[in-house]
């Protein structure tokens, strides 16, 4: 074998090994191969990358619903007034004054807990989607999972929050609907066709959110 031979060898040599040992840090980057992205594999769940990146954006849809919530019932503490005047109220029978005082006393507390139930699930929920976003934007896989281990419970109570605060909200509506119809004379009516409705819908709601939590848990 020639000089230069040899030298040609141990230099193709050197280049191969230098590129194995680069091998590693390239895994690092996304490499772009036609219309698709490959994640790098040395994080521990970049395998699961999408679909954590999909856990986070679908508690978007609790912040919206949560937001409608506690801003409508936050405004209905605010801005309620009942349709009957005093004068008409004092002319009514005492069971009949007594029960309409009750329903117009009733309806802002009702709307009061719909908005502070609501606005803690909007806080909880937005807060997870921030730093898990965060973390999985700057692949900090650990800091990532302990974060969800250490924020079960947070996550379970944003949750019962939500059931709450609509629980709250489709209960304040009831109470409105019967303000506003207390001397119509298809006001048993209406009682009756709402209080059978939030029935099948509370055995409903109890149903899926019962089973929703093992969704927020490890």
């Amino acid at each position: 074998m020639s000089m230069c031979q040899t030298s040609l060898l141990m230099s193709t040599k050197s280049q191969s090994s230098t590129e194995s040992a680069d091998a590693p840090k390239t895994r690092n980057k996304i490499l772009v191969v036609g219309k698709r992205k490959i994640r790098p594999v040395t994080l521990n769940h970049e395998r699961d990358f999408f679909r954590q990146a999909a856990r986070l954006e679908s508690m978007d849809s609790y912040l919206l619903v949560s937001t409608l919530t506690a801003s409508m019932s936050f405004g209905a503490l605010l801005g309620f007034s009942p349709v009957i005047r005093a004068v008409e109220v004092a002319a009514m029978s005492s069971f009949r004054a007594v029960w309409y005082n009750s329903i117009c006393s009733a309806i802002p507390v009702v709307a009061g807990f719909s908005a502070i139930f609501g606005l803690y699930a909007t806080v909880m929920f937005s807060l997870t989607v921030l730093y898990g976003k965060s973390a999985l934007g700057s692949e900090r896989d650990l800091p990532y999972d302990k974060f969800l281990r250490r924020t079960v419970r947070c996550r379970v109570h944003g949750a019962r929050c939500f059931n709450l605060s609509l629980g709250f909200f489709a209960f304040e509506a009831f109470l409105v609907m019967l303000e506003r119809t207390f001397n119509r004379p298809w006001f048993v009516g209406v009682l009756a066709t709402t209080v059978g409705t939030l029935w099948y819908l509370f055995r409903d709601w109890r149903l899926i959110f019962r089973m929703a939590e093992y969704i927020y848990k490890d």
